[in-house]
């Protein structure tokens, strides 16, 4: 049973740029089965995330009180199922207005009229999330003849306030000095760029290539076609598995992820 008004957000200090992406899931299927359902959604994700998304009846940037148990399967799985929802539509949901829309064909001229547009980073807020740089840049390699692909890890700006890199290494919840790899053959011309506009560009790439974090969500909603690396001796990875996704692992040798990307993105009818 849903009932008539709904909160959703993490409780401080949890949650990050995916789970504010998995919240703009649950609240969509939330009102296709109850759309007079109030949902006051509670965030300190960027709120420029979820501008204009119709499902929302208040967004504030503070914490939410209440905590959605749930084990097994897909986060939005998880949480729907707490609803008495079943089989959920397992992507986020951003709202783009016309003229955003026409940023992002600007930004295809602009960046890269000639080759589509892969979205690519390799970093994360968890150590175990990293494949060696080596390997990255070899992967990069084979796809720049095709491909224009762009470096994004420091794009994703939490709380509102600079770059994502920025964010963890001033946050003690993370206990480490986080370091900022560069792919010297990805261009890095979107470093840095705001939340909104990666959302943007997102719309309008092939693709995702690199670790689960928040810019694989955010690529997610509009793109089937993303390559994932995943970790698990991490724990608890089956919740940030999205099913269209293609996935490979740690213990993948470079030559079998070589073939992976080869056979997704470089075969005759890509």
């Amino acid at each position: 049973m849903i009932p008539d008004l709904v909160h959703l957000g993490n409780p401080m200090p949890a949650g990050g740029i995916g789970d504010a992406v998995i919240w703009t899931a649950v609240a969509r299927e939330i009102k296709k089965v109850k759309p007079k359902c109030k949902i006051y959604l509670h965030s300190h994700s960027p709120l420029d995330m979820f501008a204009n998304n119709p499902n929302f009846d208040s967004i504030t940037p503070d914490n939410n009180p209440v905590h959605l148990p749930g084990t097994g399967g897909h986060h939005i799985q998880m949480k729907c199922k707490s609803f008495g929802i079943t089989n959920p539509e397992l992507k986020g949901e951003f709202f783009l207005t016309p003229k955003e829309l026409e940023i992002g064909q600007a930004y295809i001229q602009l960046l890269s009229p000639d080759k589509p547009i892969i979205l690519f980073a390799k970093n994360s807020k968890s150590k175990l999330r990293d494949w060696q740089l080596n390997y990255w840049e070899e992967i990069v390699d084979m796809l720049n003849a095709r491909y224009a692909v762009f470096q994004i890890d420091e794009s994703i700006g939490y709380y509102g306030k600079g770059s994502f890199g920025e964010h963890v290494l001033n946050d003690s919840r993370y206990g480490m000095p986080f370091l900022y790899d560069t792919v010297k053959n990805a261009r890095q011309e979107l470093r840095n760029i705001p939340i909104r506009h990666l959302i943007i560009l997102a719309s309008v790439a092939k693709g995702y290539l690199g670790t689960n974090t928040g810019a694989m969500h955010i690529v997610t909603a509009f793109s089937y076609d993303n390559i994932i690396f995943m970790n698990s001796h991490e724990g608890g990875e089956e919740g940030w598995i999205y099913p269209q996704n293609t996935h490979f692992w740690e213990y993948h040798t470079l030559e079998q992820v070589k073939e992976i990307v080869a056979s997704k993105w470089l075969s005759e009818h890509n």
